[in-house]
């Protein structure tokens, strides 16, 4: 790893936090500068898990006095949602690479479009109401998490989106509350992937140190300053650079 490489990571690390702070997506710009540096594509999966973990972190504090006294609602969910992030953080370190690589372009595509369709989607949910008993709210609930919680552990970005997604329909919660517990879930699913990516042995520790370091100081700075920053631009922009980095890996498959 030279130099350019170092500051392509610190940078890209730098912007992942701020993203997952303000808007989301930050995953979208950190795993796609790793393969670019020449990191294989699982290596790169495990490294971009670990190092915005901690900028989770920010989000979870910023929101602790939302999802602070529903906590005993919050078990289920997130024992299922990490559980789902444990299988599928094991279904990735069982994938060979060169599978990896060829579903990586899709990976994107869907991650892409997620962020995409959010706010639409959440908009439609919010206005169509699902009457539900409350034995089934619960298992929609943790059945929806145990499945996501799967994709957050073998990919993960947009995993806010599907999270969100499950809580509108099955919790009828205001919604500053169910943001919260969407940040709370996240953040237990991305923690039990991170951990398992560092037991695993697979981490390339100088790349993966650099974006942390990044990711800290982003996810910090996006959660200050956040209240100024325009997250439907920011979110777009996002969309424009996965959009074209989702091309240029399908070009990469021919």
């Amino acid at each position: 790893m030279d130099t350019d490489d170092a500051l392509l990571l610190f940078v890209a690390g730098l912007v992942g936090g701020i993203l997952n702070a303000v808007a989301g997506g930050g995953g979208l710009v950190a795993f796609p500068a790793l393969v670019l540096t020449g990191v294989g594509g699982t290596v790169a999966n495990a490294i971009n898990m670990v190092a915005l973990w901690p900028g989770n972190l920010a989000s979870l504090a910023a929101y602790r006095l939302d999802f602070t006294p529903h906590l005993r609602s919050l078990l289920p969910p997130a024992i299922a949602i990490m559980a789902g992030g444990w299988l599928g953080t094991h279904l990735m370190l069982s994938t060979p690479s060169g599978v990896f690589f060829h579903l990586v372009p899709y990976l994107l595509l869907l991650a892409t479009a997620t962020l995409a369709a959010g706010p639409l989607l959440n908009r439609w949910l919010l206005a169509s109401p699902v009457a539900l008993g409350k034995w089934q709210e619960g298992s929609m609930r943790v059945g929806g998490m145990a499945l996501v919680g799967i994709y957050g552990g073998y990919f993960g970005a947009g995993l806010g989106i599907f999270v969100l997604a499950i809580l509108s329909v099955s919790d009828q919660r205001p919604v500053g509350a169910t943001n919260a517990l969407k940040v709370a879930l996240v953040f237990c699913n991305n923690g039990v992937a991170a951990i398992t990516y560092i037991l695993s042995g697979l981490l390339l520790w100088p790349q993966t140190l650099i974006m942390l370091a990044g990711a800290v100081l982003g996810g910090y700075g996006g959660a200050y300053y956040s209240r100024r920053i325009n997250p439907r631009l920011l979110r777009w922009l996002i969309i424009g650079a996965a959009s074209l980095l989702t091309v240029y890996f399908f070009a990469c498959l021919h």
